[in-house]
C-alpha cells in the first residue's frame, strides 16, 4: 500500500482543531505525529503545539517549538513579535 502523503497533514489540521477546542492532551498528540513525519507541510503545527505547551505554563518546551515554527517560516510577518516572546518565555525561567 502506497503511502499517503496526506495523513500528516490531517493530524496537523486535527491538532490545530483539537487545540482551539482547547483540548490540550489530544491536540499535543496530533501536532506530535505530524510533526514526526518530517514532511515539509506540516510546519505550522510548530505554532500550534507552542500554544499548547503555553497554555500550560511549560515556557521553555514553547519556546522551543516557536524557534522551530521560526526556523521554517522567518518571514512570517509577525517574526518580530515571536522572537521577543521566545526571549521572555527564555528569561521568565
Amino acid at each position: 500500500m502506497a503511502k499517503n502523503s496526506n495523513v500528516p497533514t490531517a493530524h496537523m489540521y486535527l491538532g490545530i482543531a483539537l487545540a482551539m477546542q482547547r483540548k490540550l492532551d489530544e491536540s499535543e498528540t496530533e501536532l506530535k505525529l505530524a510533526i514526526a513525519s518530517k514532511s515539509t507541510d506540516i510546519f505550522l503545527s510548530h505554532r500550534y503545539l507552542a500554544g499548547v505547551y503555553l497554555e500550560r505554563h511549560q515556557d521553555l518546551i514553547a519556546a522551543d517549538e516557536l524557534e522551530n515554527y521560526l526556523k521554517h517560516f522567518p518571514k512570517v510577518p509577525d517574526a518580530e513579535i515571536l522572537q521577543k516572546k521566545i526571549k521572555e518565555l527564555r528569561a521568565s525561567k
